[in-house]
């Protein structure tokens, strides 16, 4: 990235910035602005409070947090915002179990991360080099 600034502006007053939990972590906790329930498999968008502006050299991709997945089996779907966009940060969750999940004002519901994008020109080609994995693909290397 060219620089190390991503801007944010707080919707609401109250809207708690993204923030990294141990040294080294490479995402960011986002907090929820609103209090919501989401039923069993349920999807539904969550506001943070936040817009970003995001460097036109990088992206900002959302992912599940970990312990939310595997407990709750509560996910993110795919959210994004790509170089030079500004707009309010959103998280669309998917309630993937049995139970209905109660997301409360200020709790962490997702994580975000900063990503290079590398700007490569597509070009065809009569032929490809080849390589060592060639059309192999998941799980061509063994599952264990």
């Amino acid at each position: 990235m060219s620089n190390n600034k991503v801007f944010y502006k707080k919707i609401y007053q109250d809207a708690l910035v993204p923030e990294k939990h141990s040294a080294g972590a490479a995402a960011y906790d986002i907090h929820s602005y609103e209090s919501t329930t989401i039923g069993p498999k349920e999807i539904k968008t969550i506001k943070t409070g936040l817009e970003l502006t995001i460097p036109m050299d990088c992206k900002a991709q959302i992912f599940s947090r970990s312990g939310l997945a595997a407990k709750y089996t509560i996910v993110t779907l795919g959210d994004h915002i790509s170089p030079g966009e500004t707009k309010e940060l959103t998280v669309t969750i998917e309630n993937k179990g049995k139970d209905v999940f109660v997301i409360k004002k200020g709790e962490r519901i997702a994580q975000l991360v900063l990503l290079s994008v590398y700007n490569g020109i597509l070009t065809e080609a009569n032929e490809l080099s080849e390589t060592e994995r060639g059309e192999k693909g998941w799980g061509s290397t063994g599952i264990l």
